[in-house]
């Protein structure tokens, strides 16, 4: 048995060959064997986000009586974590575009997210722990703005980078929708 370390990034694959060679009643035999892994993170946060309809009515009610403006815009968030290790008290922040109002949030089934509207039309969102290799999802409803055309929200998941993660450049993500 032969055993070693290798440190490597996230994301690398280590490729591990072995031979061996032996003389069986005067004949040369050789074997090889190899072996591919792939390092992954303990933690690694990704964020993905969608809004519906597209397009939505300008200033669309989640409730009311109009027929066809009726259901405010959903924006339904997907966190991730593609990890090795559970990642602890993640935090999503998402600060709402100008004219919109929150209404309220749910989660589908088996997320934990507890959401919070601070100043600055500020929603913060928290999970006390995401499970390795798994996703979370959760959706907010809003009240669009009464202006017309294109409107872009953006979100962040570990946006103080609290949690160190070998691949920063998924904690981002935005969604568009026309407004009409």
């Amino acid at each position: 048995t032969i055993s070693g370390a290798v440190v490597a990034p996230a994301g690398t694959v280590l490729i591990n060959t072995a031979t061996a060679t032996a003389n069986i009643k005067n004949t040369g035999v050789r074997a090889t064997a190899e072996e591919r892994t792939t390092v992954k993170p303990q933690f690694d946060l990704t964020i993905t986000k969608a809004g519906q309809p597209d397009p939505v009515c300008a200033r669309s009610w989640p409730s009311g009586t109009n027929d066809v403006c009726v259901g405010g815009l959903e924006y339904t968030f997907v966190v991730g974590n593609s990890g090795i290790a559970d990642t602890p008290q993640v935090l999503v922040r998402d600060v709402l575009p100008a004219g919109v109002v929150y209404d309220s949030f749910g989660n589908a089934p088996g997320s934990d997210f507890a959401c919070v509207l601070g100043a600055g039309s500020t929603l913060t969102c928290t999970n006390p722990s995401i499970g390795a290799e798994s996703t979370e999802t959760f959706s907010i409803i809003v009240l669009p703005p009464d202006s017309t055309g294109p409107l872009t929200n953006h979100v962040s998941v570990d946006p103080g980078n609290a949690i160190f993660e070998a691949d920063e450049t998924n904690n981002d993500a935005s969604a568009t929708v026309q407004v009409s």
